[in-house]
């Protein structure tokens, strides 16, 4: 699943892109990628709108669609989910395979392709920011120390779980909670509780560290993200742990082991975290 900083990459290029665009033309060829409403009312309703920007919110995109008494008409809500992705093409780009296509009044076209179909848009009458209940930002400046002591203090559930619940953090997902753990030492199976200060503080910083150097690399691509030019990220590079099963840990070459947390998979060192 695309995270932060895949994301915030998607994010960026879209912005340069279509920001300023005014659709044309909407092509459904998924039904049920349209959430809420009918395909044909949602046509309707986008068709002629202009994009006047493109937030990103944890996980999810929000296209504020053409303005009226300064704010927004409409909120067009996306998430990628597992295997969605957004391609953008100044022009026809017959090869490129689909499920939802926007064209554009200059005949650009942005193409939202989604393999396993779980993904898709909302389109909302109100900002949908506030009613995601999702936590803070990892990379904002509101997230301080101070305020992830205050979001971590008391709680008792494993880290790694910790770590994925938007409702704490937003943003973090499996490859970026398994590699921050890893390059804080701290066992994926530890309960928050049991974590002490300098632990505490160690793991914020890489948090961080690590979403700024995938932002930096434009996200991780190892199965299906792709930034909407087409190309991969990088970042996929520079991991230690995850999707390494049986390699020789990159810093005590012991080998890389695995578990199953529900459908997710954690790839962690025995030997360097505790």
């Amino acid at each position: 699943m695309p995270e932060l900083p895949e994301v915030e990459t998607i994010r960026r290029q879209l912005v340069k892109e279509v920001v300023g665009k005014r659709i044309q033309a909407v092509k459904i060829l998924v039904p049920k990628l349209i959430k809420e409403i009918s395909p044909a009312l949602f046509r309707k309703k986008v068709i002629g709108l202009k994009i006047t920007d493109i937030r990103r919110r944890g996980k999810y995109l929000i296209f504020d669609l053409d303005l009226r008494n300064n704010k927004p008409s409409l909120y067009l809500q996306a998430h990628l989910k597992l295997t969605g992705q957004l391609l953008y093409s100044p022009g026809p780009e017959p090869a490129i395979d689909y499920h939802i296509l926007f064209l554009f009044q200059d005949g650009s076209r942005l193409y939202y392709h989604d393999l396993r179909r779980f993904g898709g848009f909302t389109l909302r009458r109100e900002d949908p920011e506030p009613l995601l209940n999702l936590g803070p930002e990892p990379l904002s400046p509101a997230f301080t120390f101070k305020c992830w002591k205050e979001i971590i203090s008391g709680k008792n559930s494993r880290i790694k779980i910790f770590l994925l619940d938007q409702h704490r953090i937003a943003g973090l997902g499996n490859i970026y909670a398994t590699e921050a753990l890893f390059r804080a030492g701290i066992h994926p199976d530890r309960r928050v509780s049991t974590l002490g200060p300098d632990e505490i503080k160690k793991l914020y910083r890489v948090i961080k560290l690590i979403l700024k150097e995938a932002l930096k690399a434009g996200g991780t691509s190892i199965q299906d993200y792709l930034k909407p030019d087409g190309s991969y990220g990088n970042f996929q590079k520079s991991l230690f742990v995850y999707r390494r099963k049986g390699e020789p840990c990159l810093r005590c070459g012991n080998p890389v082991k695995v578990q199953k947390d529900g459908s997710r998979s954690t790839y962690f060192c025995p030997s360097c975290q505790k």
